[in-house]
Order: structure tokens, then C-alpha cells, then sequence
């Protein structure tokens, strides 16, 4: 039995997280989880995720990195384009430690934390 969980409170009226974790295979990543997503590999580093479904107005995106080696992935670096509401697509671009990008590996993980809310209205 799960104890001492609360209920969270924001400021966004009805937040909407999606969740989508990736595995990189090099150029053909690899939808681990993500409810209603679609992931493309645009380029090097450069990946899409296409939401099949209206999700709300996108407030922001963030990321965690895994890897079974952690050394691997260090100062690594993600870069977010600006949403595009019109094809519902957040866009990424993956840095390695020397500023280029690059491919997750076989062994690497992304998780994409993306957030919506679904009363544009009330966000101002």
C-alpha cells in the first residue's frame, strides 16, 4: 500500500503531463511508452514527437536522460523548438558533450515531459 502521497497543487487550470520515453537505436528510435505519440528522426539528434489528438495549450517540455553506462551521456544537452500547435509536433534537438548533435545509442534513453492545460483562458 502506496502512503503518504498528496495531492499536488498548480497554478495551470486543467494540466495535462504527457509522458514519452524513447530508446535510441540510432536512426530508428524506439517508443518505449507515450499514450497517442508518434517519433520521428528528422536528422542527427533531431527528433519529433507528434501528438494524435488535440492535447491542450502546450505550456513547456522537459527531459530526463538515461543510459546503462552514465558516463556516456554526461553534458549531454537538449534544445526544444518553439511547439507547433498547427501539426501538434514538440521538436528536440539532442547535444552531445562537444555541442553536436547526436544520436541516443542503443543502451540511452529519453523521457519527454510534455504539458498542456486544457482552459487556454485561464492561463494569463
Amino acid at each position: 500500500m502506496l502512503s503518504n502521497f498528496f495531492q499536488q497543487l498548480v497554478d495551470t487550470p486543467e494540466p495535462r503531463e504527457r509522458r514519452i520515453k524513447m530508446l535510441g537505436t540510432g536512426a530508428t528510435p524506439t517508443l518505449v511508452f507515450g499514450h497517442g505519440v508518434t517519433i520521428t528522426r528528422a536528422g542527427a539528434g533531431d527528433y519529433k514527437i507528434t501528438f494524435n489528438e488535440f492535447c491542450g495549450t502546450y505550456l513547456d517540455a522537459t527531459y530526463a536522460l538515461e543510459s546503462t553506462a552514465m558516463t556516456d551521456l554526461k553534458n549531454f544537452s537538449v534544445v526544444f523548438k518553439p511547439f507547433d500547435a498547427t501539426n501538434r509536433v514538440v521538436e528536440f534537438t539532442l547535444f552531445n558533450a562537444s555541442g553536436t548533435a547526436t544520436d541516443l545509442a542503443a543502451a540511452q534513453w529519453i523521457t519527454v515531459l510534455v504539458d498542456f492545460a486544457m482552459i487556454a483562458s485561464a492561463l494569463a
